[in-house]
């Protein structure tokens, strides 16, 4: 329905469009980038921290402060790698969040039997039943998270996969 000879003009919309993508992805990246840096630096972190704990609070305690921060540098990485699978597909998966679920209260399952069996027999009853309710509470959190990964990889479609390890 355009006549001869009369402009047509270009809706706004498309433009703001792929200007708004734009800006999207470059904050995804940026983001990710932080995400990148912040694992780098708490890698760096270990390595300052280590012998640091050796000598002030021995081995069973520097090994607990290993795991739990190589762990949390996982769960870092873990976010990261959902955002370069976004930035990838374009799209998000429930996976990814839910692996960094898994991996939290595994995290929080071993440090805190570690710190139980460190204090042995010095631990007040009542932080004991505590501790006792949060090591269930994060088991069965996990078995909830493996359900909802067996649940996610047999319902999601195969590409949604591509690039994730393991897969």
């Amino acid at each position: 329905m355009n006549r001869v000879g009369t402009e047509v003009r270009e809706s706004p919309q498309p433009a703001l469009s792929r200007f708004m993508s734009r800006a999207e992805i470059a904050a995804y990246a940026a983001v990710g980038i932080g995400f990148l840096l912040t694992g780098l630096v708490a890698l760096a972190y270990i390595i300052v921290i280590v012998p640091v704990t050796l000598v002030r609070e021995g081995v069973p305690t520097a090994i607990i402060t290993v795991i739990n921060e190589l762990l949390l540098v996982v769960i870092i990485l873990e976010i990261l790698r959902t955002i370069v699978g976004y930035l990838d597909a374009r799209r998000l998966t429930i996976r990814p969040f839910l692996v960094i679920a898994g991996i939290s209260a595994t995290r929080r399952i071993l440090v805190l039997g570690a710190q139980m069996a460190l204090v042995n027999s010095e631990l007040p009853p009542e932080l004991f039943e505590r501790a006792l309710w949060e090591l269930a509470i994060n088991g069965g959190l996990i078995l909830v998270v493996a359900v909802a990964l067996a649940l996610s990889s047999r319902f999601e479609p195969a590409t949604a996969h591509e690039g994730e390890t393991g897969q």
